[in-house]
């Protein structure tokens, strides 16, 4: 394992490498529609010097790893992609909101233990349908599909995710701040002579 990755057991005896935020180039930003993914790596880029490769808007293509990912989803070895995305020099943040079936689950597992920091962004599931209903963008009924899969494997992911599992949208409609969930990310960065 590379980038600090180290190994956190569940409690169902599946293992999932966790990346040390402070450590790993690739971070892989994953979860429920309008749970703020999106918007957070637009921070990340904006603000911390990331470059943000959008899964939904072409970006495995535009960044030139389509051949690592299609490694990725037909043998679940992300080594190479983990490779091609350090090798630009800047902190990869892949922002990823696919439906949480087996196949994609260890896709997640793959890249947390080629050493990617993966994180999942929860929202309350109405909160979130109120949310992308006002952002007129998109079909509600794959929003309601996705948050029908998520709620059916919701422990699942948990168990995957562990503490990188972080609720972004409560109930009453308010938000973590981007820079709230940088914290809970990096904080070692947050803190102390790197803080910036």
């Amino acid at each position: 394992m590379t980038f600090g990755a180290s190994i956190e057991a569940n409690t169902v005896g599946c293992t999932v490498a966790a990346a040390n935020s402070t450590t790993a180039r690739v971070l892989v930003v994953s979860g429920l529609s309008n749970a703020g993914k999106s918007k957070y790596c637009d921070w990340l880029q904006r603000e911390k010097g990331f470059e943000h490769v959008d899964t939904d808007r072409g970006g495995i293509d535009r960044f030139g790893l389509r051949s690592a990912w299609d490694k990725l989803e037909r043998q679940y070895f992300a080594t190479s992609l983990i490779e091609q995305a350090t090798q630009r020099g800047r902190r990869i943040a892949i922002d990823w909101s696919y439906p949480p079936n087996d196949h994609c689950l260890e896709m997640i597992r793959a890249l947390g233990n080629a050493g990617a920091s993966t994180w999942f962004l929860y929202a309350d599931p109405a909160a979130a349908r109120r949310s992308f209903i006002a952002r007129e963008q998109g079909l509600l009924a794959d929003f309601d599909r996705q948050a029908a899969q998520i709620a059916q494997r919701l422990e699942s992911i948990r168990v995957i995710y562990g503490s990188r599992f972080v609720k972004t949208l409560g109930r009453d409609g308010r938000r973590m701040s981007p820079s709230k969930i940088f914290e809970r990310m990096y904080p070692d960065l947050t803190k102390g002579p790197h803080a910036r």
